[in-house]
Protein backbone atom coordinates (compact mmCIF):
# COMPACT_ATOMS: atom_id res chain seq x y z
CA UNK A 1 0.00 0.00 0.00
CA UNK A 2 1.69 3.31 -1.48
CA UNK A 3 1.72 6.31 1.19
CA UNK A 4 -0.88 9.17 1.35
CA UNK A 5 0.93 12.22 -0.21
CA UNK A 6 -0.16 15.46 -0.68
CA UNK A 7 -0.92 15.36 -4.50
CA UNK A 8 -4.00 12.90 -2.86
CA UNK A 9 -4.58 15.41 -0.70
CA UNK A 10 -5.21 17.99 -3.61
CA UNK A 11 -7.07 15.49 -5.53
CA UNK A 12 -9.45 14.65 -2.84
CA UNK A 13 -9.93 18.89 -1.71
CA UNK A 14 -9.97 19.16 -5.73
CA UNK A 15 -13.09 16.59 -6.14
CA UNK A 16 -14.73 17.46 -2.86
CA UNK A 17 -15.08 21.24 -4.05
CA UNK A 18 -16.74 20.55 -7.41
CA UNK A 19 -19.06 18.03 -5.71
CA UNK A 20 -20.54 20.76 -3.41
CA UNK A 21 -20.32 23.73 -6.60
CA UNK A 22 -22.78 20.86 -8.42
CA UNK A 23 -24.62 20.19 -5.56
CA UNK A 24 -24.86 24.22 -4.68
CA UNK A 25 -25.95 24.45 -8.54
CA UNK A 26 -28.67 22.00 -8.32
CA UNK A 27 -30.31 23.27 -5.23
CA UNK A 28 -30.33 26.46 -6.88
CA UNK A 29 -32.10 25.15 -9.86
CA UNK A 30 -34.58 23.47 -7.77
CA UNK A 31 -35.12 27.18 -6.54
CA UNK A 32 -35.42 29.53 -9.03
CA UNK A 33 -36.01 27.48 -12.16
CA UNK A 34 -38.46 24.68 -11.08
CA UNK A 35 -41.36 26.21 -13.37
CA UNK A 36 -38.94 25.35 -16.30
CA UNK A 37 -38.11 22.17 -14.97
CA UNK A 38 -41.14 21.19 -14.17
CA UNK A 39 -42.22 21.51 -17.88
CA UNK A 40 -39.45 19.84 -19.62
CA UNK A 41 -39.62 16.92 -17.27
CA UNK A 42 -43.65 16.37 -18.36
CA UNK A 43 -42.93 16.58 -21.77
CA UNK A 44 -40.43 14.08 -21.13
CA UNK A 45 -42.57 11.94 -19.49
CA UNK A 46 -45.31 11.90 -22.07
CA UNK A 47 -42.41 11.06 -24.37
CA UNK A 48 -41.52 8.10 -22.76
CA UNK A 49 -45.09 6.99 -21.86
CA UNK A 50 -45.57 7.22 -25.89
CA UNK A 51 -41.97 5.65 -26.58
CA UNK A 52 -42.13 6.95 -30.12
CA UNK A 53 -38.05 6.16 -31.00
CA UNK A 54 -39.07 2.36 -30.27
CA UNK A 55 -40.49 2.19 -33.99
CA UNK A 56 -36.96 2.93 -34.81
CA UNK A 57 -34.62 0.58 -35.47
CA UNK A 58 -31.45 1.96 -35.85
CA UNK A 59 -29.11 2.19 -33.22
CA UNK A 60 -28.96 6.26 -32.87
CA UNK A 61 -32.61 6.40 -32.38
CA UNK A 62 -32.00 3.90 -29.63
CA UNK A 63 -28.88 5.80 -28.47
CA UNK A 64 -31.43 8.45 -28.01
CA UNK A 65 -33.90 6.70 -26.03
CA UNK A 66 -31.41 5.93 -23.38
CA UNK A 67 -30.02 9.06 -23.25
CA UNK A 68 -33.21 10.88 -22.52
CA UNK A 69 -34.57 7.86 -20.31
CA UNK A 70 -31.15 8.63 -18.14
CA UNK A 71 -31.49 12.53 -18.02
CA UNK A 72 -35.40 11.66 -17.36
CA UNK A 73 -34.38 9.54 -14.12
CA UNK A 74 -31.92 12.51 -12.69
CA UNK A 75 -33.98 13.79 -9.81
CA UNK A 76 -32.46 17.19 -9.35
CA UNK A 77 -30.42 17.93 -12.61
CA UNK A 78 -27.51 20.81 -13.17
CA UNK A 79 -27.86 23.31 -15.85
CA UNK A 80 -25.51 21.31 -18.39
CA UNK A 81 -28.16 18.22 -17.94
CA UNK A 82 -31.70 20.11 -18.02
CA UNK A 83 -30.51 21.98 -21.14
CA UNK A 84 -29.67 18.54 -23.03
CA UNK A 85 -32.70 16.71 -22.16
CA UNK A 86 -34.94 19.96 -23.87
CA UNK A 87 -33.12 19.68 -26.78
CA UNK A 88 -33.32 16.29 -27.06
CA UNK A 89 -36.84 15.87 -26.69
CA UNK A 90 -36.91 18.43 -30.00
CA UNK A 91 -34.34 16.17 -31.39
CA UNK A 92 -36.83 13.21 -31.22
CA UNK A 93 -39.86 15.34 -32.02
CA UNK A 94 -42.59 13.65 -34.29
CA UNK A 95 -43.35 15.79 -37.43
CA UNK A 96 -47.00 16.26 -36.01
CA UNK A 97 -46.19 17.51 -32.56
CA UNK A 98 -42.77 19.87 -34.72
CA UNK A 99 -45.06 20.96 -36.98
CA UNK A 100 -47.28 22.28 -34.37
CA UNK A 101 -44.48 23.61 -31.67
CA UNK A 102 -42.55 25.49 -34.40
CA UNK A 103 -44.39 29.02 -34.64
CA UNK A 104 -44.89 28.96 -30.77
CA UNK A 105 -41.08 28.46 -30.74
CA UNK A 106 -41.41 30.89 -33.40
CA UNK A 107 -43.37 33.32 -31.75
CA UNK A 108 -41.77 32.96 -27.93
CA UNK A 109 -38.63 33.68 -29.56
CA UNK A 110 -39.46 36.75 -31.98
CA UNK A 111 -40.96 38.04 -28.00
CA UNK A 112 -37.52 37.61 -26.64
CA UNK A 113 -36.19 40.26 -29.31
CA UNK A 114 -34.35 36.98 -30.87
CA UNK A 115 -32.66 36.88 -34.26
CA UNK A 116 -31.33 33.40 -35.43
CA UNK A 117 -32.13 34.14 -39.20
CA UNK A 118 -32.20 36.38 -42.05
CA UNK A 119 -35.46 37.63 -43.08
CA UNK A 120 -35.08 35.17 -46.25
CA UNK A 121 -34.14 32.31 -44.29
CA UNK A 122 -37.20 33.25 -42.49
CA UNK A 123 -39.53 33.67 -44.81
CA UNK A 124 -37.93 30.21 -46.86
CA UNK A 125 -38.70 28.21 -43.28
CA UNK A 126 -42.28 29.62 -42.99
CA UNK A 127 -43.37 28.14 -46.55
CA UNK A 128 -41.30 24.86 -45.92
CA UNK A 129 -44.01 24.80 -42.70
CA UNK A 130 -46.71 25.49 -44.42
CA UNK A 131 -46.07 22.59 -47.16
CA UNK A 132 -45.32 20.50 -44.39
CA UNK A 133 -48.58 21.31 -42.50
CA UNK A 134 -50.69 21.04 -45.87
CA UNK A 135 -49.12 17.49 -46.68
CA UNK A 136 -50.18 16.51 -43.11
CA UNK A 137 -53.52 17.50 -43.34
CA UNK A 138 -54.28 15.83 -46.38
CA UNK A 139 -52.36 12.52 -45.00
CA UNK A 140 -55.10 12.83 -42.03
CA UNK A 141 -57.98 13.68 -44.24
CA UNK A 142 -60.04 10.92 -44.03
CA UNK A 143 -60.88 9.08 -47.62
CA UNK A 144 -63.89 8.36 -49.41
CA UNK A 145 -64.54 4.89 -49.77
CA UNK A 146 -67.00 3.62 -52.94
CA UNK A 147 -70.38 1.73 -52.03
CA UNK A 148 -69.35 -1.53 -54.15
CA UNK A 149 -66.14 -1.58 -52.28
CA UNK A 150 -67.62 -1.23 -48.65
CA UNK A 151 -67.70 -4.32 -46.53
CA UNK A 152 -71.00 -6.59 -46.02
CA UNK A 153 -73.01 -7.41 -42.53
CA UNK A 154 -71.08 -10.54 -42.04
CA UNK A 155 -67.53 -8.84 -42.69
CA UNK A 156 -68.10 -6.45 -40.12
CA UNK A 157 -69.11 -8.76 -37.71
CA UNK A 158 -65.98 -11.22 -38.32
CA UNK A 159 -63.92 -7.94 -38.04
CA UNK A 160 -64.76 -7.10 -35.10
CA UNK A 161 -64.30 -10.24 -33.29
CA UNK A 162 -60.57 -9.93 -34.46
CA UNK A 163 -58.86 -8.07 -31.64
CA UNK A 164 -57.99 -4.67 -32.96
CA UNK A 165 -54.31 -3.96 -34.95
CA UNK A 166 -51.73 -1.48 -32.98
CA UNK A 167 -52.10 2.11 -33.99
CA UNK A 168 -49.27 3.18 -35.31
CA UNK A 169 -47.45 6.55 -33.48
CA UNK A 170 -45.89 8.95 -36.08
CA UNK A 171 -42.32 8.70 -35.93
CA UNK A 172 -39.72 11.25 -36.51
CA UNK A 173 -38.04 12.12 -38.56
CA UNK A 174 -40.26 11.17 -41.98
CA UNK A 175 -38.49 9.18 -44.03
CA UNK A 176 -38.62 9.47 -47.58
CA UNK A 177 -36.73 6.62 -50.05
CA UNK A 178 -34.72 6.02 -47.24
CA UNK A 179 -33.63 9.93 -46.11
CA UNK A 180 -35.25 12.24 -43.85
CA UNK A 181 -37.57 15.12 -45.49
CA UNK A 182 -34.94 17.94 -45.55
CA UNK A 183 -37.44 20.10 -45.06
CA UNK A 184 -38.49 19.11 -41.76
CA UNK A 185 -34.63 19.05 -40.88
CA UNK A 186 -34.34 22.14 -41.55
CA UNK A 187 -37.19 23.36 -39.20
CA UNK A 188 -35.68 20.99 -36.50
CA UNK A 189 -32.54 22.89 -37.03
CA UNK A 190 -34.29 26.39 -36.76
CA UNK A 191 -36.15 25.00 -33.22
CA UNK A 192 -32.79 23.81 -31.72
CA UNK A 193 -30.83 27.09 -32.65
CA UNK A 194 -33.93 29.27 -30.90
CA UNK A 195 -34.01 26.83 -28.07
CA UNK A 196 -30.20 27.15 -27.46
CA UNK A 197 -30.33 30.81 -27.80
CA UNK A 198 -32.86 31.10 -25.24
CA UNK A 199 -31.12 28.65 -23.04
CA UNK A 200 -28.28 30.69 -23.36
CA UNK A 201 -30.41 34.05 -22.50
CA UNK A 202 -31.83 32.75 -19.75
CA UNK A 203 -28.79 31.14 -18.18
CA UNK A 204 -27.02 34.37 -18.86
CA UNK A 205 -30.08 36.32 -16.71
CA UNK A 206 -29.28 33.71 -13.65
CA UNK A 207 -25.58 33.82 -13.74
CA UNK A 208 -26.57 37.90 -13.52
CA UNK A 209 -28.55 37.89 -10.67
CA UNK A 210 -26.25 35.62 -8.94
CA UNK A 211 -23.59 37.96 -9.48
CA UNK A 212 -25.36 40.83 -8.47
CA UNK A 213 -26.03 39.14 -5.28
CA UNK A 214 -22.37 38.24 -4.38
CA UNK A 215 -21.00 42.24 -5.56
CA UNK A 216 -23.86 43.48 -3.04
CA UNK A 217 -22.85 41.41 -0.43
CA UNK A 218 -19.09 42.00 -0.92
CA UNK A 219 -19.97 45.83 -0.62
CA UNK A 220 -21.77 45.77 2.14
CA UNK A 221 -19.47 43.21 4.33
CA UNK A 222 -16.51 46.14 2.95
CA UNK A 223 -18.56 48.97 3.78
CA UNK A 224 -19.51 47.78 6.98
CA UNK A 225 -15.60 47.02 7.76
CA UNK A 226 -14.67 50.52 6.87
CA UNK A 227 -17.08 52.17 8.89
CA UNK A 228 -16.33 50.33 11.89
CA UNK A 229 -12.52 51.77 11.15
CA UNK A 230 -13.82 55.20 10.59
CA UNK A 231 -15.79 55.55 13.99
CA UNK A 232 -13.46 53.76 16.25
CA UNK A 233 -10.17 54.87 14.35
CA UNK A 234 -10.55 58.31 15.42
CA UNK A 235 -11.87 57.97 18.62
CA UNK A 236 -8.75 55.20 19.86
CA UNK A 237 -6.28 57.90 18.69
CA UNK A 238 -8.07 60.74 20.58
CA UNK A 239 -6.12 58.81 23.66
CA UNK A 240 -2.74 59.08 22.39
CA UNK A 241 -1.11 61.23 24.60
CA UNK A 242 1.21 62.86 21.54
CA UNK A 243 -1.59 63.78 19.33
CA UNK A 244 -3.27 67.37 19.63
CA UNK A 245 -6.38 68.32 20.42
CA UNK A 246 -6.87 70.29 17.43
CA UNK A 247 -8.50 67.73 15.43
CA UNK A 248 -12.31 67.24 16.59
CA UNK A 249 -12.96 63.38 16.74
CA UNK A 250 -17.04 63.97 15.88
CA UNK A 251 -16.01 66.10 13.08
CA UNK A 252 -13.30 64.23 11.47
CA UNK A 253 -15.90 60.63 12.63
CA UNK A 254 -18.87 62.66 10.45
CA UNK A 255 -16.55 63.73 7.66
CA UNK A 256 -15.21 59.96 6.88
CA UNK A 257 -18.60 57.87 8.09
CA UNK A 258 -20.56 60.05 5.23
CA UNK A 259 -18.16 59.63 2.61
CA UNK A 260 -18.65 56.39 2.67
CA UNK A 261 -21.87 56.35 2.78
CA UNK A 262 -21.79 58.60 -0.66
CA UNK A 263 -19.69 56.31 -1.91
CA UNK A 264 -21.43 53.33 -1.33
CA UNK A 265 -24.63 54.90 -2.20
CA UNK A 266 -23.65 55.42 -5.48
CA UNK A 267 -22.22 52.22 -6.07
CA UNK A 268 -25.27 50.40 -5.32
CA UNK A 269 -26.89 53.27 -7.83
CA UNK A 270 -25.27 51.41 -10.66
CA UNK A 271 -26.57 48.12 -10.38
CA UNK A 272 -29.60 49.99 -11.78
CA UNK A 273 -27.58 50.37 -14.57
CA UNK A 274 -27.51 46.50 -14.88
CA UNK A 275 -30.17 46.06 -16.91
CA UNK A 276 -30.23 42.97 -19.03
CA UNK A 277 -33.39 43.51 -21.53
CA UNK A 278 -35.18 46.92 -22.38
CA UNK A 279 -39.04 47.05 -22.74
CA UNK A 280 -38.79 45.39 -25.94
CA UNK A 281 -37.08 42.21 -24.62
CA UNK A 282 -34.05 43.20 -26.23
CA UNK A 283 -30.41 42.17 -24.80
CA UNK A 284 -28.31 45.22 -24.19
CA UNK A 285 -24.78 44.02 -24.88
CA UNK A 286 -23.05 46.56 -22.65
CA UNK A 287 -24.83 45.26 -19.46
CA UNK A 288 -22.85 41.84 -19.91
CA UNK A 289 -19.66 44.21 -20.08
CA UNK A 290 -20.56 46.15 -17.16
CA UNK A 291 -21.49 43.07 -14.90
CA UNK A 292 -18.08 41.57 -15.73
CA UNK A 293 -15.90 44.39 -14.37
CA UNK A 294 -18.12 44.72 -11.16
CA UNK A 295 -18.00 41.20 -10.24
CA UNK A 296 -14.27 40.87 -11.31
CA UNK A 297 -13.07 44.00 -9.91
CA UNK A 298 -13.02 44.01 -6.04
CA UNK A 299 -10.03 45.66 -5.20
CA UNK A 300 -11.31 48.17 -7.26
CA UNK A 301 -14.87 48.16 -5.39
CA UNK A 302 -12.95 49.00 -2.62
CA UNK A 303 -10.29 50.95 -2.88
CA UNK A 304 -13.49 52.89 -4.63
CA UNK A 305 -15.15 52.91 -0.83
CA UNK A 306 -11.75 54.14 0.61
CA UNK A 307 -11.50 57.42 -2.18
CA UNK A 308 -15.29 58.36 -1.05
CA UNK A 309 -14.26 58.69 2.53
CA UNK A 310 -11.21 60.88 1.89
CA UNK A 311 -13.10 62.46 -0.55
CA UNK A 312 -15.18 63.15 2.03
CA UNK A 313 -12.51 63.53 5.06
CA UNK A 314 -11.19 66.63 2.49
CA UNK A 315 -14.63 68.73 3.19
CA UNK A 316 -13.91 69.10 7.04
CA UNK A 317 -10.04 70.91 6.12
CA UNK A 318 -11.38 72.79 3.09
CA UNK A 319 -14.23 74.02 5.17
CA UNK A 320 -11.68 75.18 7.98
CA UNK A 321 -9.54 76.54 6.36
CA UNK A 322 -11.92 79.22 4.55
CA UNK A 323 -11.59 77.55 0.91
CA UNK A 324 -15.15 76.87 1.24
CA UNK A 325 -17.03 79.53 2.97
CA UNK A 326 -20.35 80.98 3.09
CA UNK A 327 -23.80 80.77 4.64
CA UNK A 328 -24.05 76.78 3.18
CA UNK A 329 -21.12 75.60 4.87
CA UNK A 330 -20.69 74.38 8.49
CA UNK A 331 -19.44 77.41 10.89
CA UNK A 332 -16.28 77.22 13.01
CA UNK A 333 -15.22 79.00 16.18
CA UNK A 334 -12.35 81.40 16.64
CA UNK A 335 -10.02 78.37 17.11
CA UNK A 336 -11.02 76.34 14.11
CA UNK A 337 -13.46 74.11 16.42
CA UNK A 338 -16.52 73.09 14.96
CA UNK A 339 -19.58 74.89 16.35
CA UNK A 340 -21.50 72.15 18.50
CA UNK A 341 -24.98 73.01 16.75
CA UNK A 342 -26.66 70.33 15.33
CA UNK A 343 -27.12 72.69 12.26
CA UNK A 344 -23.49 72.47 11.44
CA UNK A 345 -23.07 69.02 12.35
CA UNK A 346 -25.50 68.34 9.69
CA UNK A 347 -24.08 70.70 7.07
CA UNK A 348 -20.88 68.86 7.01
CA UNK A 349 -22.63 65.67 7.16
CA UNK A 350 -24.14 66.76 3.89
CA UNK A 351 -21.21 67.80 2.37
CA UNK A 352 -19.12 65.18 2.91
CA UNK A 353 -21.86 62.43 1.57
CA UNK A 354 -22.23 64.63 -1.25
CA UNK A 355 -18.14 64.60 -1.90
CA UNK A 356 -18.03 60.69 -1.53
CA UNK A 357 -21.38 60.01 -3.75
CA UNK A 358 -20.16 62.13 -6.73
CA UNK A 359 -16.63 61.31 -7.85
CA UNK A 360 -16.11 64.33 -9.29
CA UNK A 361 -16.88 67.02 -6.71
CA UNK A 362 -13.42 67.41 -4.86
CA UNK A 363 -11.53 66.74 -7.75
CA UNK A 364 -13.29 69.49 -9.59
CA UNK A 365 -12.53 71.67 -6.32
CA UNK A 366 -8.84 70.87 -6.19
CA UNK A 367 -8.30 71.56 -10.12
CA UNK A 368 -10.20 75.15 -9.48
CA UNK A 369 -7.77 75.88 -6.66
CA UNK A 370 -4.84 74.76 -8.37
CA UNK A 371 -5.91 77.01 -10.99
CA UNK A 372 -6.43 80.14 -9.38
CA UNK A 373 -3.47 82.74 -9.95
CA UNK A 374 -2.25 83.83 -6.37
CA UNK A 375 -0.19 87.45 -7.04
CA UNK A 376 3.00 88.02 -4.67
CA UNK A 377 3.16 91.02 -2.25
CA UNK A 378 5.48 93.82 -3.82
CA UNK A 379 7.47 94.78 -0.90
CA UNK A 380 7.64 98.85 -0.93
Amino acid sequence: MRPYTIKDWCGWKLKRAITQNDHRERIHIQRVAGVYRDQVYSDASRWLELKVVDLQRNGRDKALADRIAHLHRIHAPNWRELFELELLLIVTLPRTELLTKYPLACELNRSRGGDVTSNDEEKRLREYWEALLDEQQARNAPKAVPAASQPSASATAQNQALPAAPSVLPTSPAMHDGQPDSREEMLRAHMLNMTAQMQWEYRKLVEREASVGRTRLFIICTSFVLLLCWVLGPSLAAQLPWLESRWETLAIQTALGFGLLGAFTSMMRRFNAIQPDTDDGVPQPGSARLLASIDFSRWSLFSALVVGSVFGFLIYPLCVSGLLDGSAFPAFSNDRHLLPELRNIAKLAVWSFIAGFGEKFVPDIIDRLGAMKIEPKVSK
